[in-house]
């Protein structure tokens, strides 16, 4: 990111800070841009363990909860925390939040699983095994009750925090 030092009053990020090959440089670089008791927050997945959402779809299709962590690289709160004052932010407010998601109904559901997350990973990279997944993600959603809203649990942390001296 090319801004000026200093220039932002906010930053927000959605699901992203996982995917930082360097956190360290990347959050020091929101820090750089940040005014002065800027603000910074983000949303990010805790565990695979603790995302229905993800580990579900995986088990139901048959493949290891160990596929690609990169989604989950902040599960860890104390991670979360250690980057942040690394990156000289304070005031730091990690929050836990569950939500039950839903793309609809059993179709529905099925088809975005497909796609997206650690199984849609997956098919994307080998799209023969979708014929073999599919089947049984149905089978699993199935089971869980109302075909008409198909419902899973998802886990993220909510995080805030400060440009200026890392506190605790």
């Amino acid at each position: 990111m090319d801004l000026p030092y200093e220039s932002t009053d906010a930053e927000f990020s959605r699901f992203g800070v996982m995917s930082f090959k360097n956190p360290a440089a990347a959050f020091a670089n929101f820090r750089r841009i940040l005014k002065p008791s800027g603000a910074l927050a983000f949303s990010c997945w805790r565990s695979l363990q603790e995302n229905e959402l993800d580990h579900l779809p995986l088990s139901a299709a048959g493949f290891q909860s160990t596929v690609d962590e990169s989604p989950f690289s902040f599960a860890d709160p104390e991670h979360i925390r250690r980057t942040l004052e690394a990156a000289g932010f304070g005031e730091i407010i990690i929050q836990s939040h569950d939500e039950k998601v839903s793309s609809g109904d059993l179709d529905a559901m099925t088809w975005v699983l497909l796609k997206v997350g650690p199984l849609g990973k997956i098919v994307r990279e080998n799209p023969a095994l979708q014929a073999i997944a599919e089947p049984l993600l149905r089978e699993a959603l199935a089971a869980l009750g109302d075909p008409s809203s198909v419902q899973l649990s998802a886990s993220i942390w909510i995080v805030t925090a400060r440009a200026g001296a890392a506190t605790r």
